[in-house]
């Protein structure tokens, strides 16, 4: 079903190729939304829009790798370029972090909300 207020508006969702970020590009794009899947592998992120874009969903592959300030550089570029704007943006890809880190040990969880 779309939303006729999200229908102009443009996703950024980053890990979206697979899991969570997958389903939220669904979603999302189901009401409307133009969805940028943004993922490590342009491959993977090409297969992701192509089957999505297949169920009625605009989709639109980059690829952003969220540790290289190069990629993040080209992506936000890409997406001016493109679209001129971007309205929402779901930080969904995850970094593994080496030692023996582990989530259980967190104190706090930040989440920003622009």
């Amino acid at each position: 079903m779309v939303n006729s207020e999200l229908k102009n508006k443009v996703a950024l969702i980053t890990g979206a190729n697979k899991g969570l970020g997958l389903e939220m590009s669904r979603q999302l794009g189901q009401h409307g939304l133009t969805i940028l899947i943004a993922a490590r592998n342009l491959e993977a992120a090409k297969t992701a829009a192509t089957n999505l874009h297949n169920e009625g969903v605009s989709a639109v592959a980059i690829a952003l790798d969220i540790t290289d300030s190069t990629q993040i550089q080209s992506a936000f570029q890409e997406i001016s370029d493109s679209f001129g704007k971007l309205d929402i943006l779901i930080n969904n890809a995850g970094v593994f972090l080496d030692g023996d880190w582990l989530i259980s040990n967190a104190t706090s969880v930040s989440i920003n909300i622009i």
